[in-house]
C-alpha cells in the first residue's frame, strides 16, 4: 500500500551490513602474522628435531665405541687369565694372581653386558627421533664436530629459532589489539531498493499513469554506532596486556638464552681442552702404556698388581677420551641450535 489503499504495490529491498574498512585490513594483517606464527612453530620443530636426532646419533655412536673398547679390554684380560694359569701351573706364582686374573675378565665381561644393554638403548632413541621401526645402521667412525666461529658470537642468538618464535607471538599480539581498536569504529550499511508506485504521479505538471511495470529505485546509507564504549575499553585493555605478556616472554626467552649460550661457551672451551688433550697426547700415551705392560709382564720384569694397575689406567685414559669426545659433540651440538645453526 505505498501509494493507495489497494494492496497491488511491491518492494524489493537488498541491504548489507559490514565492518568499517580498518577491521578488515587489520584482520587480514592478524592472520597474516598467525601464519607467520605457524611457519615459526614448523621451524622450531624441525630445528629441535635435528638437535634430538644428532644427539642420539652421536651418543650411539659412543656407546658402539666404549663396547668395542671394553672388547680390547676383554681380550687384555682373557690374555691375562691364561698367563696366569700358566704361571700358576708351572709354580711362578701363587693362586692369588689367578683368581685376581679371573675376577677381572668377569667383570669386563659384566661391563659388557651393560655396555650392549646402552647401545640398545640409544638405538631405540635414534629410531624413535627418526620416526622409523626397523633397526638402524650407522658408522661408528663419525667424526668430531666442529664448532664456526660465527656459532660462538653471542650476536647469532638473534636467529634462534625460539626467539624468532617469541617475536612472533609479539607481532600477533599487537595485531588482536589493533583489531580491538578499531572495533570502536562503526560499522557501514549499504542498501538497495526497487519497488512500484502505482497509480498516476504528477511529472512536471503533467498527470501520468505508472503501472506494475514501471519500477523506481534507490539506495541508503547508514552508520552504526556503538551505543557503549565501556566493554570494548576492557577487550582493548586485555588485549594491551597480552602484547605486554609477550613483549615480557620474549625478554625472559632472550635472557635464558644469553645465559644459556654464555654456559655452554664456557663449556665447551673446557671440554675442547681435555678433548684435546687426550687426542694429542692421552691416547698415545695409553698405547705406549699397554704395550710396556704386557711386555714387562710377560717378560716377569713386573707383578701383576703392577700389571693390572697399567692396563686399568691405559684403559682408562681411552675411556675418558670417548666420554670427553661424546661430551664435546653433545655440546656443539646444543650451541648450534641455540645459535640457530644446524
Amino acid at each position: 500500500q505505498s501509494n493507495s489503499i489497494v494492496n497491488s504495490d511491491n518492494n524489493i529491498t537488498l541491504s548489507q551490513s559490514f565492518e568499517f574498512p580498518t577491521i578488515m585490513l587489520a584482520q587480514s594483517r592478524l592472520q597474516k602474522e598467525k601464519t607467520h606464527l605457524a611457519k615459526q612453530s614448523r621451524t622450531l620443530t624441525e630445528k629441535e628435531l635435528v638437535r634430538e636426532v644428532k644427539a642420539a646419533y652421536y651418543q650411539l655412536v659412543f656407546g658402539l665405541k666404549r663396547s668395542a673398547l671394553l672388547k680390547q679390554q676383554d681380550s687384555i684380560y682373557q690374555n691375562f687369565v691364561k698367563l696366569a694359569d700358566l704361571r700358576y701351573k708351572t709354580g711362578e706364582t701363587n693362586n692369588l694372581e689367578r683368581l685376581t686374573a679371573q675376577g677381572k675378565s668377569h667383570e669386563v665381561m659384566l661391563q659388557q653386558q651393560q655396555a650392549a644393554t646402552d647401545v640398545a638403548v640409544y638405538l631405540q632413541q635414534l629410531q624413535q627421533w627418526l620416526g622409523v621401526t626397523q633397526p638402524v645402521s650407522i658408522v661408528s667412525e663419525a667424526p668430531t664436530l666442529n664448532l664456526l666461529a660465527n656459532n660462538m658470537d653471542v650476536a647469532s642468538l638473534e636467529h634462534n629459532p625460539l626467539l624468532t618464535y617469541s617475536q612472533q607471538q609479539i607481532k600477533v599480539a599487537k595485531a588482536s589489539k589493533s583489531i580491538e581498536k578499531n572495533r570502536l569504529l562503526p560499522d557501514i550499511s549499504l542498501g538497495y531498493f526497487s519497488q512500484t508506485l502505482i497509480g498516476f504521479q504528477n511529472v512536471n505538471g503533467t498527470e501520468q499513469y505508472f503501472g506494475p511495470d514501471k519500477r523506481f529505485t534507490g539506495f541508503s546509507v547508514g552508520l552504526a554506532l556503538p551505543l557503549w564504549f565501556r566493554p570494548q575499553q576492557g577487550k582493548i585493555q586485555a588485549a594491551t596486556m597480552e602484547n605486554k605478556i609477550a613483549q615480557a616472554e620474549y625478554e625472559n626467552t632472550r635472557n635464558i638464552l644469553r645465559s644459556s649460550f654464555n654456559q655452554l661457551l664456557q663449556q665447551y672451551k673446557q671440554a675442547r681442552t681435555s678433548f684435546d688433550y687426550y687426542q694429542q697426547q692421552g691416547l698415545e700415551q695409553a698405547e705406549i702404556q699397554l704395550q710396556t705392560a704386557e711386555k714387562s709382564y710377560r717378560a716377569g720384569e713386573i707383578g701383576y698388581v703392577e700389571y693390572l694397575q697399567g692396563i686399568t689406567q691405559a684403559i682408562g685414559i681411552k675411556e675418558q677420551h670417548l666420554t670427553a669426545s661424546n661430551r664435546l659433540n653433545q655440546i656443539i651440538i646444543q650451541i648450534n641450535f641455540i645459535s640457530g645453526g644446524n
